[in-house]
């Protein structure tokens, strides 16, 4: 987009792209002209930055409505260190979490406009974040606010406020904020091609599976979003009880958020394409559940004694990973991996000991060390990801396709695949348009060669003399061609080449 100065059609190679909106683009643009570098650290800032975000914002929340500062503090803590974002996702230049981070302020707007009865803020504020979801990822979001409006006003048993002239101003500014960016795109290229391909990226993410695999789906799902949230699912098992609904019930907040896990999450669980990021969004909800119980259950018991002999056994895993660095053969190659090791040994023996004094709470004690283990992740894990030749392979390879080419354009050679968007409800087309794509080149090669040369990769199938190419070596003709530089691409097990024609 800086590249070209259309803000407004996001095209990869040339082409256009259709299977994200372009809001979360517009963000990096952003950062990008704010630092005025295109270093690989700015493209992954959003997720660590919107995960704090989202994080304080529920904290916010929390403690406004909950009256209480302990849950707050766990339920935000929960959710910044939960294990598969943590340690994972919050390292990546992806979509998701800054989504999240929408959401949340959809869903919650909802809550709050509800329990004061402020219906203005309710709907404009939830319809304005809807909008922002929509033009990041597509249809979730119209889904979350439709199926959550309408869950709230099922178990509130109160369907006339859905009926307010707020509600259609909210409908309102989600047409003109939506609707009006689609009208602008429909001057660059057909928008109704682009909202039903974005129906069937929301609609088909993943293959079908087998019966037998929608099975398994279906019956390890729970099992999935538990994993998610590690290792502060484990407090279910303290803070699991009888009545334990009656006492969500009776709390404003918790009564919202489970009733949202509950009525959204059933499109997830019978889909068996669903992938972890997609059920980001529940885990702040389903950790002020869990922080909240842990908060008020009384630890005199017999299962918190068990829960605090887990904390204790997992403060001693941590503590092992750490003596165990230097044993580890692909971290050798660390310098100073020995100290660094001992180092982090000391911190998580003072942590233990900590724990063994009991002068702080147990739960903070646990989330202490899983920031030091991130700490240590960044320290040992991390430089050595970034010299593996599948990290490396994309840039070196575009810093020698830099070299050889030396600032002349480069050109993704091939012909356009067509491919179809359709609407199809239960079964029956009713609508089917008909795109196309270039050829495949994984965007990393894309990004660092523009980054490079300031340069789009453009899609070509011509053959003129002189220009550079790159495409997969099993697509360029066999004859009249010059290899420059070819190098291969782990992921999908490709070969790819720079070249010229003669």
């Amino acid at each position: 987009m800086l590249l070209s100065g259309n803000f407004i059609s996001p095209t990869i190679n040339g082409i256009f792209y259709y299977n994200k909106p372009p809001l979360y683009n517009w963000l990096l643009a952003g950062l990008f002209t704010l630092f005025g570098s295109y270093a690989d650290w700015i493209v992954r800032l959003p997720s660590p930055l919107f995960l704090l975000l989202t994080g304080a914002l529920n904290y916010w929340v929390v403690r406004r409505y909950t009256k209480s500062l302990e849950t707050a503090l766990l339920s935000s803590l929960f959710y910044v260190t939960s294990g598969d974002i943590l340690f994972y996702f919050s390292m990546l230049g992806e979509i998701d979490i800054f989504y999240t981070f929408l959401a949340y302020c959809q869903v919650i707007f909802i809550f709050a406009g509800y329990e004061q009865k402020r219906w203005m803020w309710l709907f404009i504020g939830s319809y304005f974040f809807t909008a922002a979801g929509l033009l990041t990822k597509g249809l979730p979001s119209l889904a979350f606010q439709g199926i959550t409006l309408l869950a709230v006003a099922g178990y509130k048993g109160q369907w006339r406020w859905l009926f307010g002239v707020w509600h259609f101003v909210g409908i309102g500014l989600l047409g003109i904020l939506a609707g009006g960016y689609f009208y602008e795109y429909n001057t660059y290229n057909s928008a109704v091609t682009y909202i039903l391909k974005l129906f069937t990226e929301s609609s088909q993410q993943r293959p079908r599976k087998t019966m037998w695999g929608s099975v398994e789906h279906i019956a390890t799902f729970p099992l999935m979003l538990a994993k998610l949230l590690l290792p502060w699912t484990l407090a279910l098992l303290f803070v699991a009880q009888n009545g334990m609904w009656q006492r969500i019930k009776q709390q404003p907040l918790l009564h919202f958020s489970a009733w949202f896990i509950l009525a959204n999450v059933g499109i997830y669980w019978l889909s068996p394409g669903t992938r972890d990021r997609y059920l980001y969004i529940f885990l702040p909800f389903l950790s002020i559940i869990i922080a909240y119980f842990y908060a008020h259950t009384p630890t005199n018991n017999r299962r918190h004694t068990w829960f605090r002999y887990i904390i204790g056994g997992l403060l001693a895993l941590i503590t092992l990973i750490f003596a165990a660095l230097p044993f580890v053969p692909d971290l050798q190659q660390l310098p100073n991996l020995l100290p660094i090791s001992v180092g982090f040994v000391l911190v998580g023996l003072g942590i233990l000991y900590l724990f063994y004094r009991r002068s702080f709470a147990d739960i903070l004690l646990l989330a202490l060390g899983v920031v030091v283990l991130r700490w240590a992740f960044n320290v040992a894990v991390v430089p050595t990801q970034a010299t593996t030749i599948d990290q490396k392979i994309y840039t070196q390879s575009a810093e020698k396709i830099l070299a050889i080419t030396q600032q002349q354009p480069i050109y993704l050679y091939g012909d356009l695949h067509t491919e179809h968007a359709y609407f199809q409800p239960m079964g029956k087309v009713l609508l089917d348009v008909v795109y196309q794509q270039p050829p495949f080149l994984p965007f990393q090669s894309s990004f660092y060669l523009s980054r490079g040369n300031k340069k789009i990769v453009q899609c070509s199938n011509e053959k003129v003399p002189d220009k550079y190419y790159i495409a997969n070596k099993t697509t360029i003709p066999t004859q009249n061609t010059q290899i420059l530089h070819e190098f291969y691409e782990p992921r999908t097990q490709t070969t790819y080449v720079l070249f010229k024609f003669d």
